[in-house]
């Protein structure tokens, strides 16, 4: 079965500064949120190799990895307060 992806762009003062991939977020059929992987190093192809040494498969969109974001929470716990606000804004978006 394929996956379906919505796109949640961030807008506002970011979108003068931050790449439009950094400020995008997917969001799978099963809600699961996927973040780029640069937000935990530049170096995405470690993270993605990291995340599939867990069993979970990381996913590609306009050449950039994405993982979930409940992986970063519970590896990356510095990043918590960051994916909390990823999270709330993703509930409140408008999907692309």
């Amino acid at each position: 079965m394929k996956l379906q992806w919505r796109r949640i762009i961030v807008e506002g003062e970011l979108a003068n500064t931050v790449p439009l991939w950094m400020r995008t977020m997917l969001v799978a059929d099963d809600e699961t949120i996927y973040i780029p992987a640069a937000v935990v190093s530049t170096n995405e192809i470690a993270v993605s190799l990291c995340v599939m040494d867990d069993g979970i498969s990381p996913v590609s969109h306009a050449k950039h990895s994405y993982v979930p974001i409940g992986w970063v929470e519970k590896n990356y716990p510095r990043l918590r307060k960051l994916c909390e606000q990823m999270r709330e804004g993703a509930g409140k978006a408008t999907f692309d």
